[in-house]
């Protein structure tokens, strides 16, 4: 009796098998680089925690992270809780790359504007500025943080939640203390105008609270 076998499967075509080793490799590489970005972000953000002599390279670190789409999701999850603290209760030079940091992260992105929020940003960058007001360069990150919190989609709750924090007159009293348009005024100016944008209410409030005048749009 005559034996039949099943027929070879046909192999792939080389272009085809070519491409998907291509695709298996890109992948690999891939991995590698979220494997390497989640360390890095890892030990940058202990750096951040431990505070001290190390926190500011440390925060340095997450500012130039957060500038890379590969790491935003992962800092974004990991990363807000020591960001807000140390924008609330760090040095100077800690804050500041901090207050950056987040800034790049809440930037057209609701959903990271909405964590950030609920992880105390706003209160954080009133301490901030009460701390910190004398320096330009920590107050104009902080008016670029208030400028990306307060635009987007669900920008009027943030606005709102904003006003019940006391962001408003934090800004009005620091930028007191700046004349002519240096980079601290022009953050403070911008963020009160995102922040009351399109609201008499709002911009009613603001006056109320001792923001000039010809900030308000």
């Amino acid at each position: 009796i005559a034996r039949t076998f099943d027929a070879p499967p046909p192999s792939e075509p080389a272009p085809h098998r070519h491409r998907k080793n291509v695709q298996r490799s890109r992948r690999r590489s891939e991995l590698r680089a979220e494997v390497a970005a989640a360390t890095s972000i890892d030990e940058a953000l202990e750096g951040v925690r431990a505070g001290g002599e190390g926190a500011e390279a440390a925060a340095r670190s997450v500012l130039r992270l957060s500038g890379e789409p590969s790491c935003c999701g992962v800092l974004a999850v990991r990363g807000l809780p020591a960001l807000v603290e140390c924008l609330r209760s760090g040095d100077v030079q800690a804050a500041r790359p901090c207050a950056k940091a987040l800034a790049r992260l809440c930037a057209g992105a609701a959903e990271r504007q909405d964590a950030a929020l609920a992880a105390g940003t706003l209160g954080a960058v009133v301490d901030c500025l009460a701390a910190h007001g004398g320096d330009p360069s920590a107050v104009a990150a902080c008016g670029l943080l208030l400028q990306h919190l307060a635009t987007g989609v669900g920008a009027a709750a943030r606005r709102a939640a904003a006003m019940e924090a006391g962001v408003l007159p934090a800004v009005a009293a620091v930028a007191r203390r700046w004349d002519g348009d240096c980079a601290a005024i022009l953050a403070c100016r911008a963020a009160v105008r995102s922040l009351t944008r399109d609201s008499a209410a709002l911009q009613s409030a603001a006056r109320t609270q001792g923001v000039p005048a010809q900030w308000l749009l």
